[in-house]
């Protein structure tokens, strides 16, 4: 995926539509309240955590 784009999510909920992000933050809830008010019923969200050297990882 795009680790680059990812890192200023860094601690953040993110939900994404195809590729594009459309809602993100420190509160899940509030996050997936966000995409659905956009006309997304069932977003895929996952959370970004930041890791040493640079590098992130994300999952639910």
């Amino acid at each position: 995926m795009h680790q680059q784009e990812l890192k200023q999510y860094a601690g953040q909920w993110v939900a994404l539509e195809g590729e594009a992000i459309i809602a993100s933050g420190s509160d899940l809830p509030k996050v997936v309240a966000e995409a659905r008010a956009k006309g997304i019923m069932v977003p895929y969200v996952f959370y970004v955590e930041a890791q040493e050297k640079g590098q992130i990882t994300f999952g639910l």
